[in-house]
């Protein structure tokens, strides 16, 4: 089964997006913040994406994050996601999605490469 991280300090949040992403057919590994995730990224585990918040607490933001990913992962694919306003220039790695909060199941789904044999989004 497809793999996704899910990274976002509130864990209600966290409860409602894993539910989005296990609907669309993906296992779902979750993390609170970026310096939880980062060593999740680090072992090597077959992900077919990474939905990170951008404000966590901790070191690395969602932006922070990304970016990391990005350089040492550039296949993976990477929605980032804010309840505040759009990110600037240079705030997400190129070939990142973003998403407004709050997103519907469909639009997060979108940004992602169809988990295999999950129903078409």
């Amino acid at each position: 089964m497809a793999r996704i991280l899910l990274v976002d300090d509130d864990p209600l949040v966290r409860f409602l997006v894993a539910n989005h992403l296990q609907e669309g057919g993906f296992d779902v590994i979750e993390a609170e913040s970026g310096d939880a995730a980062l060593p999740l990224l680090e072992m090597g585990a077959d992900l077919a994406g990474l939905v990170t918040d951008v404000q966590m607490p901790g070191c690395l933001n969602g932006f922070d994050l990304a970016r990391i990913a990005r350089e040492r992962w550039p296949a993976l694919p990477i929605v980032v996601v804010s309840g505040f306003a759009p990110p600037g220039l240079g705030g997400i790695p190129a070939g990142a999605a973003f998403l407004a909060k709050p997103f519907s199941s469909e639009e997060l789904l979108r940004c992602l490469p169809p988990a295999p044999g999950a129903a078409g989004h």
